[in-house]
């Protein structure tokens, strides 16, 4: 009687293997989580620049066909648009200093919590928080040039926005995402 003289090779992976392919499979899906909350945040800074852009159009619009000035107001929690004259800065603050989110607009966009906008009008050097600010647009459609920035706390990633006097038409835009 003849035996097999060839020993079978055992079947399935060795235990270094398997450490080997869950090694890289853990990279793999901790840099992809990684893509995915950075172009979460540049989504987020983007979506505030972009209401901004679409208010201070329609601001001018609205202040050259209706004859009369139109405003961008910025609070530290909204954007909003609507004709100037119609809420004056002091009524969004109570007695108490409390603003009052109450306030009718022709628009309005909330900015995220983790979002933090600042201002830079023409005369000045450096960006400030916004507390509440108006960017009228006059009914000859020309407004104040200036620069927002929007920035996210939790990295640090931003977006700065510069806007022309005549055209209300994005000049420069500066962006670093984290």
């Amino acid at each position: 009687m003849r035996f097999n003289q060839h020993r079978r090779s055992p079947s399935g992976f060795t235990l270094i293997e398997i450490v080997i392919v869950l090694s890289v499979l853990s990279l793999l899906i901790g840099m992809t989580v990684l893509r995915i909350n950075s172009v979460s945040g540049e989504r987020q800074l983007r979506g505030g620049a972009e209401a901004l852009k679409d208010f201070a159009k329609q601001a001018r619009m609205f202040a050259i066909v209706e004859q009369r000035p139109h405003q961008v107001l910025l609070t530290p929690g909204s954007i909003r648009l609507q004709a100037s004259g119609q809420v004056f800065t002091e009524d969004y603050i109570d007695q108490h200093g409390v603003l009052n989110e109450n306030i009718p607009a022709i628009k309005r966009y909330d900015i995220d919590a983790d979002l933090k906008m600042s201002i830079r009008r023409w005369r000045d050097k450096e960006f400030r928080p916004i507390k509440i600010d108006s960017w009228v647009f006059e009914h000859t459609g020309i407004c104040e040039p200036l620069s927002i920035r929007f920035e996210r706390l939790s990295d640090g990633s931003y977006l700065e926005i510069t806007f022309n006097a005549l055209t209300a038409n994005v000049e420069r835009e500066d962006a670093q995402f984290n």
